[in-house]
C-alpha cells in the first residue's frame, strides 16, 4: 500500500478535539437527543433520498454516539460535563476491517503498522494511546452524520472548526 494516505496524528487530535466538543454540544443539548436520533434513523433509512452509501443497521445506530449519551444520561442524569467528557473516552469501537465512503468515493482505512496487534474493540482512549486509524475514521463517521442528522431535523448545525 505504498503511497496511500492514512489519517495521521495531527488529523486524529483534531477529530478527538471535535469529538469531544460535540460531546459537549450533546451534553447541553440533552432534550434533542430524540430529535437526532430521528435524524441519524432517517439518513440511514434504506428508501433515503439522499443516496448515503454507508449502511447501518437499527443495532448499529444504537451504539452510536446520540444513543450512548441518551443511555449515559438516562442512567447518570446528575453527571457533570466532566464525568461525561470521561465516560465518552471509554465507548468501544470495532477495529474490523469496513469501507466508508465519503463525497462520493469510498476509503478502507488501513493502519501504518500493519504487523501489530490491534484490539478487536479498544476504548477510544486506547485507540488514542495506540493510534488506530479505523476507530478515528468511525468516530469521524459519527461527527458527520450527527451534523447531517442536525440538518435533517431542522435544528441547524453548530459551527465546528474544520480541520483541513
Amino acid at each position: 500500500r505504498a503511497g496511500q494516505l492514512q489519517l495521521g496524528s495531527t488529523a486524529k487530535v483534531w477529530v478527538l478535539a471535535d469529538y469531544l466538543r460535540v460531546v459537549e454540544q450533546l451534553y447541553h443539548q440533552r432534550d434533542s437527543l430524540e430529535r437526532y436520533q430521528a435524524g441519524l434513523r432517517q439518513l440511514y433509512a434504506r428508501d433515503n433520498p439522499y443516496q448515503n452509501l454507508n449502511q447501518r443497521t437499527d443495532a448499529e445506530l444504537e451504539q452510536s454516539l446520540v444513543w450512548w449519551m441518551d443511555r449515559y444520561l438516562g442512567q447518570h442524569p446528575q453527571a457533570s460535563l466532566e464525568q461525561v467528557l470521561d465516560a465518552s473516552l471509554q465507548r468501544r469501537f470495532s477495529t474490523a476491517e469496513r469501507t466508508f465512503y465519503t463525497g462520493g468515493h469510498a476509503y478502507t482505512p488501513a493502519e501504518f503498522d500493519e504487523t501489530k496487534q490491534i484490539p478487536p474493540r479498544p476504548t477510544l482512549r486506547e485507540a488514542t494511546v495506540a493510534s488506530i486509524n479505523r476507530v478515528f475514521v468511525q468516530v469521524l463517521e459519527e461527527i458527520r452524520d450527527l451534523e447531517i442528522a442536525r440538518l435533517l431535523v431542522g435544528t441547524g448545525s453548530p459551527s465546528l472548526p474544520r480541520a483541513m
